[in-house]
């Protein structure tokens, strides 16, 4: 069984900051895509949110 534990971190320019190179991209909240001129991803502006959610709280992942 898995156990569930919480982490708390700060959400500030969690949709801003690229989850791929760290850059800080911003945007207009209408603007629903992320999309980085400095390394060129392009993904789900929440999704980004998400991955560098999970970073701050664990690390990235490692290959």
């Amino acid at each position: 069984m898995l156990e569930g534990k919480t982490i708390a971190v700060n959400p500030k320019n969690t949709s801003q900051d690229c989850s791929n190179c760290g850059e800080k991209v911003p945007k207009e909240l209408n603007i629903r895509t992320h999309s980085c001129p400095h390394c060129g991803i392009v993904i789900d502006r929440d999704l980004n949110a998400a991955i560098n959610i999970k970073n701050r709280a664990v690390g990235p992942r490692r290959p």
